[in-house]
């Protein structure tokens, strides 16, 4: 049976490597045939396997300095691997294509990789003499040859297999052996690893330098730590026989004296009747070495007889968890009289240990073995401090000391996130070099982000103890002793976090429940585009059809990878999986018009489907649906407002049924969602120094850090800005709260940026970060802030975030939001902007960043990140524009702005400008004495961000005027539903009308054409954009249809005068650096003696409407 096209597809792109002999066999017919045709063409002719196409090669660029090694298996498809290095060893005869010379490397992890070297002097005119040619390839490209390839070009050729092209002969470099062959140097390049943030690498490098350190064949050091373990279980001091073969267990991970070490953990445990965690040791070393599995066995059937003893399932990870309590009780518990103050423990190789130190130990062994443990303790002590190296005349290696690769390990599982090997590595080097500052350091913060807040606390005092001027010491002591006395417990599920609130189980998001969850894969899209494409060029498919791709996109995703632009320490292969799937969708996206405009029922009635008409109409209730039916275009409705105003709860009889504006509101307490940022661009308001500004549901402080601070009047002269914030959100408030301490601390700009809106901070800022939260939370009592908020500030200041675990759970978010295909990268002409969004959107970095941002990802188990956040959507459109003029591409225009806004907003904080107050309480029309609270400071302006959308028109509006009861504040705000009560607001509205949908976005492409022309877009951006048509329809209807929903919405308000007290503040609004395309922003008051009349803002929105009406849209 003939397999189809698209299995074939899917099968050749689905693995990269064929196996080893597949390769081989047919890298020897290659050479084979080439030399048959060689023969029978008179040298006239040569096949070129390796021939390529002429887009998929190397960029030129210039080399990095230091290349480090990588593995075949971590070569991503057309990526040039930057400052790596591919290294290996020839496995068979070299093959000549006629343009390359092809040969197969073996790596350092037995994995076979083709290799073809274009441009090689050795066969540069070799028609002249091809046999002489070839010669000089076979001698030079011999079997068991070492090479060494400088960031390699990984590729699938045109035959379909994968391999590395190297263009540039350079790259190549013979090799003496294929890595370090003695301690030292292991460490050296693991080092190298280190710097350049590939954590995986070096802790693997630093492994190997262990290995050598303890490979002698008798491993002294480390069965001279377990028999002062074993003498410790003896005496009775299971914590410090714990301590010492933990440490073990960081220097050595396999073989007998692993499994014994684990078995050793195991006694202690059963030795403090933790019998549960104990089984779970003994288990492990059972399968760490089969040496260990009957004494194992033994002490697992012991333990069956034991009072208090539980089965318990041992998972994969089970025993980490146990080592983590162990790391943190040899902490507290130990008697410290064990450790070495000042033992260094060097390399054992032998026949070079000291005669004293052998002599000590049989000793000890004796003592031991006639149960005088005490004796043999201090025998066995005393011959670890005389382990010290004494090499051989006619040694020219240096040995390497234990504990500095120990030492690297623990800061390479801090970077990583890895806080037990943190841990581990660190008490290891503790117990033999007390005086170590960093490891006391990194072995408390380790402590401390397993949340072992007291044996976090007794680490740092031991490492003080031994290091009392340790700066990084001294301020982990302090971060720790401002939660110790605010008697708040960093775990998450600990009573501490008891009174957060949870979300509901009853609680569902009902129109992401009902959206299809079956999402095309990215070989599904390309197999459809490759379809689309074929059918194009054979004439099948005509011209400017809903199913023609869009040629103008360029590919982007191959524009990063081949350059070579993925940071260290990212996942480029799921990262390059990701931009290749922005680029297939957005090149072949263009269905969505097609969609509304032929999609019918089975009784040929043009609907939209289901989820759909929940995301439009904000449920799919019988009365939603009913006036979605009958409703006149133009027509509107007073939408019964909730959170979202797409929270249902299910009743006992199983129906949908919508919960009141109040239980809608007060459910958005409950869903604990975290934005680390506004996802909506602040306006820039005027704000007037001396007066009072109420932000209610602020976020962040966006609309101070926006806003055009205006002189104080002459009654109010040198009093500053008063910005009270009003915030349901925990989170936001606990953020903000942090922020403005950064201002009134004076952080750098940069350091603000990072902590404000980046996923990754550099040390300075995360030092800055540190120092504003201990500042915060020793400033505030939960009399002034709420237990909710105080929770989250103790949880960050007990956690840290590596750059490791920050760049994947971005990645994360974005693969499971497909948040890449939403900014439309392929619509920017320059690739210096498309390159700077790739790395943008596949980290969410700004600026260098050397750690994780704590504020984003470390939170408690109940708060949940918010999905698609972009800096770049909080920034004024038009600024942004016009920055860009300016800057190299559009990311730096972005932090370019904001660099200059808090500068600006930093000199107002030094000069006692601005005031900033937050309070987490709840604005709505129940709660009066919060009303009259805000009422009584008199607020001159309120921002109301969207709330106006949570609640029904009459009620809002209620409150807003109770909130001014001097009437004459000037409110600001926005809705993003206000669609859902308006008919014809939406494209959706006009589902099945095929001609109205086409006049649309025909008007909708002239106005972007004209806002394009203002802004001076023509050569940063496509036109028409290459976006969702549907959005495009819905910002062209905004502009029609805003007016209807303005009246109707004000009408509740009880104005003397709509025209004089409202002001529509934007016209149309298109972009693809936006969110939505449809938030109507707004300002009004109840003062009738404020007149906006004339202020509307100059926009192209009555000629869109006429536009609109003359099509007799509006009226249909």
């Amino acid at each position: 049976m003939q397999i189809p096209f698209w299995h074939e597809f899917l099968a050749m792109t689905s693995g990269r490597f064929q196996t080893e002999e597949a390769l081989r066999r047919a890298h020897r017919h290659e050479r084979e045939d080439f030399q048959e045709l060689l023969l029978k063409s008179s040298h006239k002719y040569a096949c070129c396997v390796g021939g390529l196409e002429g887009t998929n090669v190397k960029p030129r660029r210039e080399p990095s300095r230091e290349c480090l090694p990588i593995h075949a298996s971590e070569l991503v498809e057309s990526t040039t691997h930057r400052s790596r290095l591919l290294r290996g060893q020839l496995v068979d005869k070299p093959v000549f294509t006629g343009k390359s010379v092809g040969v197969l490397l073996r790596d350092e992890e037995d994995a076979i990789v083709k290799v073809y070297i274009y441009k090689w002097h050795g066969v540069k005119n070799w028609e002249q003499n091809p046999m002489e040619a070839l010669k000089r390839m076979d001698t030079h490209f011999a079997e068991g040859t070492l090479l060494g390839i400088n960031e390699p070009y990984f590729k699938r050729f045109a035959d379909g297999n994968y391999g590395v092209r190297v263009d540039d002969p350079t790259e190549v470099k013979w090799l003496q052996d294929l890595g370090p062959t003695d301690a030292p140097s292991w460490q050296s390049e693991g080092n190298s690893h280190f710097r350049m943030k590939q954590y995986k690498e070096a802790i693997q490098c630093y492994t190997k330098g262990l290995g050598l350190s303890i490979a002698a064949d008798d491993a002294l050091l480390v069965k001279l730590m377990l028999n002062i373990s074993n003498c410790y279980i003896k005496l009775h001091a299971p914590a410090d026989s714990l301590q010492w073969a933990a440490a073990v267990t960081s220097m050595i991970h396999d073989g007998p004296l692993a499994a014994k070490a684990w078995l050793r953990i195991g006694q202690a445990l059963e030795q403090q009747q933790l019998y549960s965690n104990a089984q779970i040791m003994y288990k492990h070393a059972a399968t760490v070495h089969g040496s260990c599995s009957r004494a194992s066995a033994e002490a697992l059937e012991r333990l069956k007889s034991l009072p208090g003893h539980e089965r318990v399932p041992a998972g994969k990870h089970a025993y980490w968890q146990v080592l983590s309590q162990v790391l943190a009780e040899s902490a507290t518990s130990c008697s410290q009289e064990g450790s070495l103050p000042h033992l260094s423990a060097c390399a054992a190789e032998k026949g070079i240990v000291s005669a004293d130190f052998l002599t000590q130990k049989d000793a000890g062994n004796a003592k031991f073995r006639s149960g005088q443990y005490a004796a043999a303790l201090e025998t066995y002590v005393s011959s670890l401090q005389a382990y010290v190296h004494e090499p051989k005349q006619t040694s020219t290696s240096t040995p390497q000391p234990l504990w500095p690769l120990l030492a690297n390990c623990a800061q390479c599982h801090l970077a990583l996130g890895e806080y037990v090997g943190a841990a581990q590595c660190a008490s290891a080097v503790v117990l033999m070099k007390p005086e170590h500052a960093k490891a006391q350091y990194r072995r408390a913060l380790g402590l401390l982000n397993l949340d072992h807040l007291a044996a976090s606390q007794a680490a740092c005092q031991q490492g003080l103890s031994a290091c009392p001027d340790e700066k990084h010491l001294l301020e982990l002591e302090a971060r720790i002793a401002s939660l110790v006395k605010a008697g708040r417990s960093s775990k998450t599920g600990s009573a501490a976090t008891k009174d957060m609130p949870t979300k509901p189980a009853e609680e569902i998001h009902y129109a992401h429940k009902l959206h299809p969850s079956n999402t095309a894969s990215v070989e599904e899209l390309a197999m459809a585009n490759q379809l689309v494409e074929m059918a194009t060029a054979s004439g099948k498919l005509p011209p400017g059809s809903e199913f023609a791709l869009d040629s103008r996109i360029p590919p982007f995703h191959t524009e990063f990878s081949q350059g070579g632009f993925f940071p260290p320490g990212c996942n480029s292969q799921k990262a390059s999986r990701l931009l290749r799937g922005a680029y297939e969708l957005g090149r072949g996206g263009s269905g969505e018009k097609l969609r509304l405009g032929i999609s019918k029922r089975l009784d040929n009635k043009p609907m939209p489907e289901l989820h759909d008409l929940a995301m439009r109409l904000g449920s799919t209730r019988e009365e939603e649906l009913m006036w979605y039916c009958n409703a006149p275009m133009g027509s509107y409705r007073v939408h019964e407002s909730s959170r979202y105003g797409t929270v249902h709860q299910q009743n006992k009889a199983g129906s949908s049924e919508m919960p009141s504006t109040e239980q809608g509101h007060k459910l958005l307490a409950r869903v604990m969602l975290c934005h680390s940022f506004s996802n909506t661009a602040c306006r820039k308001e005027i704000l007037t120094l001396g007066t009072t500004h109420v932000a209610v549901g602020f976020v962040d402080l966006g609309t101070l850090l926006h806003a055009t601070l205006h002189p104080a009047s002459d009654d109010n002269y040198g009093r500053p800005l008063r910005w009270v914030g009003y915030e349901l959100s925990p989170y936001a408030c606990a953020k903000t709260m942090v922020i403005n301490q950064l201002f009134k601390d004076q952080a750098s700009e940069d350091d603000i940026l990072q902590v404000w809106f980046s996923s990754s901070w550099s040390n300075s800022a995360h030092t800055s970060f540190r120092k504003a939260l201990s500042t915060v939370l020793q400033a505030e009592s939960e009399d002034l802030v709420s237990r909710e908020v105080l929770v989250i500030l103790s949880h960050w200041q007990a956690h840290d975030v590596s750059l490791v675990q920050a760049r994947e759970l971005w990645l994360e978010d974005v693969e499971k939001h497909n948040c890449i295909s939403k900014n439309h990268i392929g619509n920017w002409k320059q690739t210096a902007d498309r390159l700077a969004l790739c790395s943008y959107l596949i980290t969410g970095e700004i600026l260098q960043g050397q750690v994780g941002s704590v504020t984003m990802f470390a939170l408690p188990e109940n708060l949940t990140r918010a999905d698609e956040e972009n800096f770049l959507y909080t920034i004024p459109q038009s600024e942004l524009w016009e920055s860009r003029r300016n800057s190299g591409d559009i990311v730096s225009a972005g932090v370019a702005i904001m660099r200059l806004k808090i500068r600006e907003l930093k000199q107002a904080f030094s000069l006692d400008r601005v005031k900033v107050e937050v309070h987490h309480t709840p604005v709505e029309p129940e709660k009066q004495e919060t009303l009259k609270s805000i009422a009584a400071m008199r607020p001159w302006t309120m921002s109301w961000s969207n709330v106006c959308d949570y609640f029904s028109p009459a009620d809002f509006h209620a409150m807003a005027r109770a909130c001014s009861a001097s009437e004459d504040t000037v409110h600001y705000g926005y809705s993003m539903n206000w669609s859902r009560s308006v008919m014809g607001a939406s494209s959706l509205d006009f589902f099945g009308n095929r001609d109205a949908l086409d006049g649309i976005i025909k008007t909708a492409h002239k106005a972007i054409d004209f806002y394009y022309a203002v802004q001076g877009l023509q050569d940063i951006l496509l036109f028409p954009p290459n976006a969702n048509m549907m959005n495009i329809a819905d910002a062209g209807l905004t502009v029609s249809m805003m007016g209807i929903w303005l009246k109707g919405f004000f009408s509740f308000a009880g104005l003397k005068s709509f025209e004089r007290q409202v002001m529509r503040t934007q016209g149309f609004s298109f972009s693809v650096l936006q969110r939505t395309t449809s938030d109507l922003f707004m300002t009004w008051t109840y003062d009738p003696s404020i007149n906006f009349l004339g202020q509307q803002a100059n926009d192209p929105a009555e000629q869109m409407q006429k536009s609109m009406k003359a099509m007799h849209i509006l009226h249909s």
